[in-house]
């Protein structure tokens, strides 16, 4: 649901329901016009060049859950929520960047990434996030590698091929396919675009020696941010030529060592010793880069700086290319000791667009239990109370709402006694109703409606007059909930985590008891629920590694 809150000739202020307001212009309104854009793509149908003179506005009313609009052309529009989330509703948030100077090993299984969606959202937000990811228990078979970009991607083919051999060879035309030990390093500095993901499959990996060490290239470079602005500065804005060659192909590029974006966050890393050819400045600036870029190889090349894993037959490795560096420790083949990975590369493109497509489908089986919850013959029960739970519940959502709550709080209230719907559980609807909710939203919003039952009872005990809040139902149940708490059990609730929130829920569930007051329908929080969700899965930890 949108909520229209003003307008004028040039424009509206509207906020998705629960969210925060967004001032959007009559072109703005415009835009969002179902015939202005494909249906099944979203992409915009009008050119440029066919734009107007950008009419005004002379009324908008709000009816349900829809915008009608009357311009001065005498032209009208109704636009529904959906039409208006390319503005007002937020983008699926990625997991969040999580910078390491070492980290825990976790592997997924290679049978549950290909067989499980869930483990392969997990196993790709891992990559988002730190960068990298192992995948154990997959066969030797040659050619998996192609199999393990497709759950995501494409393969990016190269003049190594669609997939390269990394084993020690005679007549090696890269240092990368013999037994030398490698500095850490990214791969393919000298191309444009380097290759954002790179895959490698261990089929054999018995030398002794050869382990693949990992460094988190975004987090060396903040370090250097930190300790030596300047040598940072001049990483970031000096260009350095990149090439490789052999007998048919030139490649080179120039391009720093720290790329950074727009917003001045690091965008990609390009180091690799063996690429660098030359730099493209005064020699000054040529001698404060040399500098600078020893600077940031004592922070890469620190003994606590990365970490070190030796890869077995069928382990998969995923890597970020243009963040994470990788090296390997030198080993000797013989006749009974092999080491040799299979390689491929793919874009880091097909990587979002999966875990983008994943957590929409993750979102709609969530959405689908809360609203087979919500909308449950248990939810239409009343426990004593004069009205029903499902009712309840929407009159604290809204009272949340009125008092300015943020979503979280208000999820909470719209939820809070959802256990009931549940099997009955001994230690209460709040228990059970958390299990279920921290399920679907995680902690934010289990937390309080866990502690809500527990906040009365402290309540109680610290506030005098707090029992003549309380309905007779909810006096009834208070000695089946185990009574006032003691001074030492109040004491000790205070300090738990989620107090505040419990507090705020446990008060506002007090008060939502007014019969027949006006609210909102469920289907006016589907968009603050799912933007809930997403966030939750954006956030959630590995739990499908081991």
């Amino acid at each position: 649901m949108v909520v229209l809150l003003e307008w004028d000739q040039h424009g509206i202020v509207a906020a998705p329901f629960g969210g925060s307001p967004m001032r959007l212009s009559v072109q703005d309104v415009l835009d969002c016009a179902p015939i202005q854009v494909d249906a099944q793509s979203g992409q915009r149908l009008a050119a440029m060049a066919s734009a107007s003179a950008e009419p005004k506005l002379v009324h908008v009313a709000q009816i349900k859950t829809d915008l009608y609009f009357s311009f001065d052309t005498g032209e009208t529009l109704v636009l529904t929520p959906p039409d208006l989330a390319p503005y007002l509703q937020p983008s699926a948030p990625r997991a969040s960047m999580q910078g390491w100077q070492t980290m825990p090993v976790h592997a997924f299984s290679y049978a549950a990434y290909q067989s499980d969606d869930a483990c392969l959202l997990r196993c790709l937000q891992h990559v988002a996030r730190f960068g990298w990811a192992l995948l154990t228990g997959a066969s030797d078979q040659p050619g998996l590698v192609e199999e393990a970009i497709g759950r995501f991607g494409f393969l990016r083919e190269t003049n190594y091929g669609r997939i390269f051999e990394v084993r020690s060879t005679a007549d090696a035309r890269n240092l990368a396919f013999t037994s030398l030990g490698l500095e850490p390093h990214t791969d393919n500095p000298y191309r444009d675009p380097v290759p954002g993901l790179q895959l490698l499959h261990c089929l054999s990996n018995s030398v002794e020696g050869g382990e693949t060490r990992l460094i988190d290239g975004f987090a060396a470079a903040q370090t250097l941010r930190v300790i030596a602005p300047d040598d940072f500065e001049i990483l970031a804005s000096t260009p350095v030529r990149f090439g490789w060659g052999d007998a048919g192909n030139r490649f080179e590029a120039s391009k720093p060592v720290i790329e950074l974006a727009l917003d001045g966050s690091i965008a990609c890393i390009r180091y690799n010793n063996r690429s660098f050819r030359s730099i493209d400045a005064p020699v000054d600036q040529r001698r404060a880069w040399r500098k600078a870029i020893l600077a940031l190889a004592d922070i890469l090349n620190a003994p606590s700086s990365g970490i070190e894993l030796k890869l077995g037959s069928g382990d998969f490795l995923i890597f970020d290319n243009s963040r994470i560096l990788h090296g390997r420790r030198s080993f000797v083949d013989s006749p009974t000791s092999v080491r040799h990975l299979q390689g491929a590369y793919a874009d880091r493109d097909g990587l979002y667009s999966k875990m983008s497509v994943l957590a929409a489908q993750e979102i709609d089986r969530r959405m689908a239990q809360l609203d087979a919850l919500f909308s449950s013959a248990a939810m239409a029960l009343n426990y004593g109370e004069n009205l029903s739970i499902r009712d309840h519940q929407l009159q604290a959502a809204e009272l949340a709402l009125e008092q300015g709550h943020d979503a979280t709080i208000i999820a909470a209230c719209l939820l809070h006694d959802i256990g009931w719907a549940l099997p009955e559980d001994a230690r209460g609807h709040e228990h059970s109703g958390a299990d279920f909710l921290a399920e679907i939203f995680g902690p934010s919003i289990a937390d309080p409606v866990r502690l809500h039952v527990m906040a009365k009872r402290f309540l109680v005990t610290e506030i005098p007059d707090y029992r003549a809040c309380l309905s007779q139902a909810s006096l009834d149940t208070l000695a089946r909930q185990g009574g006032p708490l003691t001074t030492e059990e109040a004491r000790q609730f205070s300090k738990a985590p989620g107090f505040d929130a419990a507090i705020l829920v446990r008060r506002i569930d007090d008060e939502a008891k007014m019969v027949d007051k006006p609210t909102a329908d469920y289907s006016a929080y589907s968009g603050m629920l799912k933007g809930l969700i997403a966030n939750a899965i954006s956030m959630e930890e590995v739990a499908d590694a081991h």
